[in-house]
C-alpha cells in the first residue's frame, strides 16, 4: 500500500459510514447511493495530493459527493431530487421496529422532499449526519448564516407539516 492510499484511508475511514448515509438520503435509489458513493470515492482518491489543508477532508469530501450528485442529476436531465422512499424505509425498518416511527420517518422524508435542494441537503448535512453549520456552509459554499436560515425555515416548515398530520390524524 502506497503512502497516498494510506494517508487518504486515515481520513476517509472514519467518515465511510456519514458519507453513505448522505448519499442515501440525496439519491432516489439503493443503486443510485452507491454510484454517487462510488464516484466521490473515485474523485477524491484521484485529486487527494491536490487538497492542501488535510484538515478540511470532511468538507472537501462531502462537497464532492454534492456536487457530483447535482451533476448527474444534471446528466439525467431530470433534476429530480426524490428519494425512493421504500429504500429509505427498508433501511430504517432493519433498525426501527416501531411502526408509528416508520411512518413518521417516511412522512419526514415525503415533506423533505418537497423543499428546495440546498435547504434539504442543509437539512440532511445538520440533521441527519451531524456536520456543523461552518462545515455544511463549506460543502454549499456558503456563509454560517445562510445555512442557520436554511435550517431554520426548513425547520418551521417541516413543524408545521407534522403539526398538520398530528392534527388530521386526531380529526380522522
Amino acid at each position: 500500500m502506497n503512502e497516498k492510499h494510506k494517508i487518504f484511508l486515515e481520513h476517509f475511514e472514519p467518515l465511510k459510514h456519514n458519507l453513505w448515509r448522505f448519499c442515501l438520503s440525496v439519491t432516489k435509489s439503493y443503486e443510485d447511493a452507491k454510484d454517487l458513493l462510488q464516484e466521490t470515492i473515485e474523485n477524491a482518491y484521484i485529486s487527494f495530493d491536490s487538497l492542501k489543508n488535510k484538515q478540511a477532508f470532511l468538507s472537501w469530501l462531502f462537497t464532492i459527493a454534492s456536487r457530483k450528485n447535482i451533476e448527474r442529476l444534471k446528466k439525467s436531465k431530470l433534476y429530480d431530487t426524490s428519494v425512493d422512499f421504500e429504500n429509505v424505509l427498508a433501511i430504517a425498518e432493519s433498525n426501527i421496529r416501531n411502526p408509528e416511527l416508520q411512518t413518521d420517518i417516511k412522512f419526514l422524508y415525503e415533506e423533505l422532499e418537497k423543499l428546495p435542494y440546498q435547504q434539504k441537503e442543509a437539512v440532511i448535512l445538520s440533521e441527519i449526519i451531524g456536520l456543523t453549520h461552518k462545515e455544511i456552509a463549506e460543502i454549499q459554499n456558503s456563509t454560517t448564516e445562510a445555512v442557520k436560515q436554511k435550517i431554520y425555515r426548513s425547520k418551521l416548515i417541516l413543524k408545521e407539516k407534522f403539526k398538520f398530520k398530528i392534527s388530521e390524524n386526531t380529526l380522522n
